[in-house]
């Protein structure tokens, strides 16, 4: 995602590198920054169940940046392949607007519903 300033790259090698598959995530918010946490579905004990193994925090900048760059990605896969459909049983549920107390307590919490009522809508109405 970010080059270096130079335009170089360097190989993995050269880094202490490592490679994860993950088919689920967590996010975790604060004012300084974003935690994504990784894991896998594991399902051979009879019982799913989420082996967590990675975490990336980040600066919010990254994170605008990362989504920027996963949209595009989405966006041009989507393009070449089709859309991606999104099984009824893992679809984020629709959010629920503001109650009262929250409108009362949080300025902008009809703001904040209507962008993520928006990207919900976005993202998973044509699935």
């Amino acid at each position: 995602m970010d080059q270096p300033q130079t335009g170089t790259t360097q190989s993995a090698p050269e880094y202490d590198f490592e490679s994860a598959y993950a088919n689920q995530s967590l996010v975790e918010m604060s004012e300084w920054d974003l935690k994504v946490i990784f894991g896998q579905v594991e399902q051979h004990t009879g019982k799913a169940a989420v082996n967590w193994h990675t975490a990336v925090t980040m600066p919010w900048l990254h994170a605008k940046l990362l989504s920027y760059y996963l949209r595009v990605s989405l966006a041009a896969y989507e393009l070449t392949h089709g859309k991606i459909k999104v099984p009824a049983n893992v679809l984020p549920p629709k959010p629920e607007p503001p109650n009262k107390k929250q409108l009362a307590s949080d300025p902008n919490a009809k703001a904040v519903y209507q962008a993520v009522k928006n990207l919900h809508a976005e993202a998973f109405e044509s699935t």
